[in-house]
């Protein structure tokens, strides 16, 4: 039966959404309109009048090439060039120019980025959780949070999905992904070299050379690496904290055997070592806590050196007094591309193995007993993980009625091995061991979507998944039982025993519908329906066995409604996108009340629904405005007996009502042929919770902040000066609270940079 009440609260929170858009919009209309009239009247007066236009997107978001505004899905497409003007280093910093996205490192873990999209997103990193958007290199799927913060140099483009993925990308999520494109060899001889210097002694550079090496292969090969001395200073002994230093290489092959068979292939390793350690929150004379966050001055001397490593088991890290994290990936690639006349065949290989480390006292910065006297003012959290992952792919895309119907289809398998040793240690005494945890995961899957033309203007598209999979654990370790003061087994054994199952199953169709119509030339709507799933896992971080209590898989019901145009001969860009989604069994990562676990639970029922905007526009050939804006309505409609007792809610964590951005960039033709741009922008999300539970210290305030840039570029383009500042203002908020520790966003940073092309 329908629920009548539920049916008249999402009516009510439409409406409300309605008016907040209709706001909105009014608003956006008019700075672009008065930004468009300034333009014209100023710039049309003293430049030359040839027609400015907006250039032709092209994404792979289906699979296969499209043009952006023909496909029924919400995605946000930024080009290298794009993300070298908004200073879009690393996927951390896509959420200013992607609508209803709040991303931040996961705590202590500098090179891990936790993405929450329409308010769906993860902030475990153990291997035992899945993630609700997943990370794409080359249609190679990224399954691990652990080195997933990548730089973006060497990059042909960067597409985020937003929206559950459940049809025609390798694991099924119920948020989105985000698919990184690289740059593939081409048959010219040439390169480029880009160094920077910016604040907190911040080094960076990349390299790139492309050699033909004959008429028929190809090889690029590239290097980057970052030194950043951070931003976190400790008077105590004149170290500086959540600095980084990384480096890494990638080297790619293209050969074309023939007209119709070409190979392309790829091998890349990164390493970087950074921390993103958060400060202690201020406590008055009464012990109250303020809410304004603290930048520096930590009040306990403490040791990040690059030579100061512990060894030895994981469980006597913590004795050591290192603090440090350190990531490693290697990614390898291969597609071989076969050309038939009914279609094309792809073999899409990927082997990707990720190993992290970390040694955090997350109380270190503290003199408070946090847990109370007796834990006192330490708790480290030891860790070194293994992660190796092998997927293949053979994906079919063709044509068939007289090319009235595009289709795509294939088979999906990825086979993932996970080891894992961390322990918590208090009062320097290791509190729970797991040495090792062993969990794996084994995933089939066969799709099939199509695009077919009823007519001229209208296009219906189905598709379908069917995905099974299967996940093992394997436990060994021990406990400290504060009764007898002695360690008690944390294995396979003690798990079965507490009927916690070592196997998981599931098997899904996740099926999608939408119909997408030509209103006019360039302006088109649609409409579609979408299920995603994501799997289910285990509470490894329990401190007894009967806490690895495993959860349940969360699915997802997604409906979307989209209008796309472009106007004055392609000089303006504006896309709409409404959704309204319906999660059950809701994956929530908190702290349960008097505990320090962090555990997962299957919440209940959630509900978001939102608009997103996104626009640009060509005033003059010279002169662009462009901006983004997300509107999201989000509550639990049901919560399970667990949430309840976990306090989780009311509000969905790092869900704000309100993200958005607007900028535009001028450029200058100067005497001789070289050129000056002038670009900026500002962006603002509204205040949001990052605690399950809407902790009092917990919630992130509204800031905005700004980004501008000045760049010079020769005559013939082959070499460009940047100079450039993100949080130009030094707007500092809180993004994170843990244990009453306190993490910030980044503060202002200047810089300078020189790119040569040759």
């Amino acid at each position: 039966m329908l629920n009548i009440d539920k049916l008249k609260q999402s009516e009510v929170r439409l409406q409300s959404l309605a008016v907040r858009l209709k706001s909105t919009i009014c608003g956006s209309a008019m700075i672009i309109g008065g930004i468009t009239t300034m333009g014209a009247n100023s710039a049309y007066a003293q430049e030359s009048t040839a027609a400015p236009y907006i250039d032709e997107i092209i994404v792979t978001s289906e699979r296969r090439s499209k043009n952006l505004q023909r496909v029924p899905l919400a995605v946000t497409a930024l080009s290298a060039e794009d993300l070298s003007d908004q200073q879009i280093t690393t996927t951390i910093d896509l959420a200013k120019s992607v609508p209803n996205l709040v991303t931040g490192n996961n705590v202590g873990l500098g090179s891990s980025v936790i993405y929450f999209l329409r308010g769906v997103g993860n902030t475990e990193s153990v291997p035992t959780f899945d993630l609700p958007i997943g990370t794409y290199i080359d249609e190679v799927f990224i399954s691990r949070q652990n080195s997933n913060q990548i730089a973006l140099s060497g990059v042909e483009r960067v597409e985020v999905l937003r929206g559950p993925q459940g049809t025609l990308f390798g694991r099924n999520t119920t948020g989105g992904a985000v698919s990184i494109i690289t740059e593939k060899p081409g048959d010219e001889f040439g390169g480029n070299v880009e160094l920077g210097y910016g604040s907190f002694d911040r080094i960076h550079g990349n390299a790139a050379v492309n050699v033909p090496l004959n008429d028929k292969a190809a090889l690029r090969v590239s290097g980057t690496f970052v030194e950043d001395d951070g931003y976190l200073e400790n008077e105590n002994n004149d170290e500086t904290f959540n600095g980084e230093s990384t480096y890494g290489g990638r080297a790619a092959l293209r050969v074309d055997f023939s007209d119709s068979v070409s190979w392309n292939a790829s091998a890349q390793y990164i390493e970087t070592d950074k921390l993103a350690i958060g400060t202690p929150e201020i406590l008055d004379e009464n012990g109250a806590g303020t809410r304004e966050p603290v930048t520096g001055d930590l009040l306990v001397a403490r040791i990040d050196d690059e030579n100061c490593k512990p060894t030895g088991p994981v469980s006597t890290w913590a004795g050591q007094g290192c603090t440090f994290s350190e990531t490693s990936s290697t990614l390898l690639t291969s597609n071989v591309e076969i050309g038939f006349d009914a279609g094309t065949l792809n073999f899409i290989t990927g082997y990707y193995e990720s190993d992290l480390a970390f040694n955090i006292d997350f109380l270190g910065n503290t003199n408070q007993p946090v847990f109370g006297g007796f834990l006192g003012s330490n708790f480290y959290i030891s860790n070194q993980s293994e992660n190796e992952q092998f997927s293949q792919e053979i994906k079919w895309t063709g044509t068939a009625f007289s090319d009235r119907l595009d289709y795509v289809a294939g088979l999906f398998y990825m086979d993932e091995q996970n080891e894992t040793e961390f322990t918590d240690t208090a009062l320097g005494f290791p509190l729970t061991i797991r040495e090792p945890l062993l969990n794996d995961t084994e995933s089939i899957a066969a799709f099939l979507q199509g695009d077919f033309a009823l007519s001229d203007r209208l296009t219906v598209q189905a598709g379908l998944r069917y995905t099974d999979e299967e996940k093992t654990l394997s436990l060994s370790g021990s406990v400290l039982n504060f009764a007898t003061f002695a360690f008690d087994p944390l294995d396979d054994a003690a798990l079965i025993a507490a009927g916690i199952p070592l196997e998981q199953t599931v098997s899904k169709v996740t099926p999608r519908v939408a119909l997408f119509y030509d209103v006019a030339d360039d302006i088109s709507v649609y409409g579609s329906y979408t299920e995603g799933f994501k799997s289910g896992g285990w509470n490894v971080r329990g401190s007894n066995a009967i806490e690895l209590q495993p959860f349940d898989e969360e699915t997802v019901e997604s409906f979307e409604l989209g209008f796309r145009s472009q106007f004055f001969d392609n000089r303006l860009r504006f896309n709409v996108t409404a959704f309204h989604a319906t999660y059950d069994d809701f994956q929530i990562p908190t702290v349960f009340p008097g505990s320090a676990n962090f555990l997962t639970l299957n919440s209940g029922e959630a509900e978001v629904m939102g608009i997103e905007v996104d626009f640009v526009g060509a005033v003059t050939e010279s002169f662009e405005v462009f901006g983004n804006f997300g509107l999201q309505d989000s509550e639990y409609t049901e919560l399970s007996d667990g949430a309840v007792a976990a306090g989780i809610g009311p509000e969905l964590q790092r869900t704000p009502d309100f993200t958005g951005r607007i900028g535009a960039s001028k450029t200058f033709e100067l005497d001789g042929g070289s050129t000056l741009r002038f670009g900026g922008d500002v962006s603002y999300t509204s205040d949001y919770e990052v605690d399950p539970s809407n902790s009092p210290n917990a919630s992130v305030d509204s800031e905005p902040l700004v980004s501008l840039q000045a760049s010079w570029t020769t005559p013939n383009e082959s070499l460009r000066l940047i100079l450039e500042c993100s949080n130009c203002t030094d707007e500092v908020f809180l993004v994170q609270n843990l244990f009453n520790l306190q993490y910030t966003n980044q503060p202002r940073r200047i810089g300078v940079r020189a790119a040569f092309d040759f």
